[in-house]
């Protein structure tokens, strides 16, 4: 079972180096992965749940040390270096315009990632709290959605100090 997950992984990721998601049909993934419809949909419930699973693995490190204590420059900038090395596959990703766009999926991952960090400080990621990690997500998946679209002209150095600019006074001391 877990071996067609990855072969519908690899799939999608392999379409996705030439082309956006909404352009990728599921015929499409099967058939590179050598699995039939039915094996797909046991799996996932649609092309965007299977991209989520796809970038959720490939950047699980990185939301792994990002959930931690580790300074957050560093997690950001080794998660930005990860977005460089995946970039076609990122901004074909970007491009979708469905609700289950690449955009909703990396707020989704990041929020996760700093809820799971703030929670290591043994406080509860709701309330004022929670509000704040929502918002500081939302930001960064935006902020580094923009870069995407701008070319990355920035350096992930230079992205990483603005968006340290942007972390709200309600959870700065768990971001150090």
């Amino acid at each position: 079972m877990a071996e067609s997950k990855r072969q519908l992984a690899g799939a999608l990721e392999q379409l996705m180096e030439q082309k956006p998601l909404d352009q990728v049909r599921v015929s499409e993934i099967v058939a590179l992965a050598g699995v039939s419809k039915q094996t797909f949909y046991h799996h996932f419930t649609d092309k965007y749940h299977l991209m989520e699973y796809c970038f959720r693995d490939m950047f699980s490190q990185q939301f792994d040390r990002m959930a931690t204590l580790a300074p957050f420059g560093e997690c950001y900038l080794d998660f930005l270096t990860q977005c460089r090395q995946r970039k076609t596959f990122l901004r074909n990703g970007f491009t979708s315009q469905d609700v289950n766009s690449l955009y909703r999926v990396m707020h989704h991952a990041l929020r996760d990632a700093y809820g799971k960090r703030v929670r290591v400080y043994g406080v509860a990621d709701e309330g004022a709290v929670g509000f704040c990690l929502d918002f500081f997500s939302k930001g960064c998946a935006g902020c580094t959605r923009h870069w995407f679209d701008q070319g990355m002209d920035l350096s992930n150095e230079q992205l990483v100090e603005l968006i340290s600019l942007c972390i709200p006074a309600g959870i700065a001391k768990y971001f150090q």
